[in-house]
């Protein structure tokens, strides 16, 4: 009885999306250190701190796609829905220009 009434509830989505800007931050974090290795004329600097953040961006891309997918649609939510997929697009979009400079 108790696991019915926890699966009406659903999982909370709070730590998956925490996951996500944890992933989002180490795109932005390296981005200081891109312009000095651009400004230091370090080129091969450049490339790896770049390559650094694409695999960030990427691994936000998954968990971004694993909320999206195994988020339940459940009524009882601790936060509407559409609200949360919003958040993760605008944290989506945050790690999208990192990757993009």
């Amino acid at each position: 009885m108790l696991q019915s009434i926890i699966q009406i509830f659903g999982k909370s989505p709070f730590a998956p999306l925490q996951s996500h800007m944890d992933k989002v931050d180490q795109c932005v974090a390296r981005i200081p250190s891109l312009f000095e290795s651009i400004h230091e004329k370090d080129y091969g600097k450049t490339e790896r701190i770049a390559s650094e953040i694409s695999e960030y961006e990427h691994l936000a891309d998954l968990t971004k796609n694993d909320i999206r997918n195994h988020l339940p649609k459940s009524l009882f939510l601790p936060i509407d829905r559409g609200q949360l997929l919003e958040i993760v697009t605008i944290q989506d979009s945050i790690a999208d220009k990192a990757e993009d400079l």
